[in-house]
């Protein structure tokens, strides 16, 4: 009967761990915009990088937008626009070229 209970214990405390040790966590962040009103994420990779589009100032247009979430904060750096008047990003592979 001993043998049996501590069987079961060993059992709950490896099942356990092994529940533990696979555990997944995430963070939220906002993805502030470039000066507008508004901002989407398009494309995450595994560094925690994120591409999208956010409204500049005036929200007269948009704009490619890079956010490196790294640093406990999702700080928005402008893509440019490449001589049009908005751009988008759609995409981010995990060496970082979007």
């Amino acid at each position: 009967m001993l043998q049996k209970l501590l069987g079961a214990v060993v059992g709950l405390v490896v099942a356990g761990m092994a529940a533990t040790a696979n555990a997944v966590t995430y963070s939220i962040f906002e993805l502030t915009p470039l000066g507008g009103t508004t901002s989407g994420a398009s494309g995450l990779n595994e560094n925690g990088q994120v591409v999208g589009t956010s409204q500049i100032s005036g929200d007269i247009a948009s704009h490619a937008t890079y956010w490196d979430t790294n640093n406990g904060a999702a700080t928005p750096t402008d893509l440019g626009t490449l001589g049009a008047t908005s751009s988008s990003a759609f995409d981010i592979n995990n060496l970082s070229y979007s």
